[in-house]
């Protein structure tokens, strides 16, 4: 199976999308596993049909690229519209932002590995901040 870590939330992300009420509905989840005796073992990425069929064990969404661009807002009105932008630069960081390309808003910026998690990252933001 090709890795999927790049186009899904980090399990760490995926923590804090619960805590801040994110949808637990996905095609991709983190699930704990765990030995015969009980005993912890890791942390897996499984399809959603997979992890449905593990119980007893805490699991949290990974929201895709796709799944977390369908949640945040397209413009963010201030004193004028700032439009959401994404872009990737040379060295495979993934930056976002809201900005009228003239300049950003004063909503934060932020720049990570991979564009599920910076996408995560302002989603979280945005919910703090009362504005989705």
């Amino acid at each position: 199976m090709k890795d999927h870590n790049w186009q899904v939330v980090s399990l760490e992300l995926s923590r804090e999308l619960k805590k801040a009420g994110f949808e637990q509905k996905g095609l991709w989840w983190w699930v704990e596993s765990y030995w015969g005796d009980g005993t912890m073992l890791r942390y897996d990425l499984l399809p959603q049909k997979e992890a449905e069929c593990i119980s007893g064990s805490d699991a949290w969404v990974a929201p895709t690229v796709s799944e977390l661009g369908e949640t945040l807002p397209q413009f963010i009105k201030n004193d004028r519209d700032y439009m959401l932008t994404i872009v990737k630069d040379d060295k495979n960081h993934w930056w976002i932002g809201y900005s009228d390309y003239h300049a950003a808003c004063n909503t934060k910026d932020f720049t990570t590995d991979t564009e599920a998690n910076a996408r995560a990252k302002m989603y979280l933001h945005l919910k703090k901040e009362g504005l989705l």
